[in-house]
């Protein structure tokens, strides 16, 4: 059975505001692990795949349909790279907690019943 009162706890501290700056990177960089975040990149990435395919197996009318092709795999790739460059943002150090603040966590620890143990 799991303890929960010997473990060791760290707290995050995050600030409380981020500067509203257009190009924060901190702001892209808190992003990468929400989900729609990454469902929102992986449809990028899947749309990218299929344009590829169409420029390189579909039927063209003429040469401006590759060059939007083209473009658009060119742009696609290039917010894929933005994208994963901002948001490798280094974490924040963790702090161990104060007395008070381990106090707290255990009584909230001490509410959940562990099932199937």
């Amino acid at each position: 059975m799991f303890n929960w009162f010997k473990t060791k706890f760290k707290i995050l501290e995050l600030p409380d505001s981020l500067p509203l700056v257009p190009d924060d990177k901190a702001l892209v960089s808190s992003l990468k692990d929400h989900p729609g975040f990454r469902y929102l990149t992986t449809d990028l990435r899947l749309k990218r795949v299929a344009l590829e395919e169409n420029l390189k197996h579909g039927r063209h009318k003429d040469l401006s349909e590759v060059q939007f092709l083209q473009a658009g795999i060119f742009w696609a790739r290039w917010l894929e790279h933005y994208v994963e460059v901002l948001s490798k943002a280094p974490k924040p150090p963790l702090r161990d907690t104060t007395p008070e603040e381990e106090t707290q966590l255990k009584e909230i620890l001490s509410n959940y019943v562990i099932v199937g143990s």
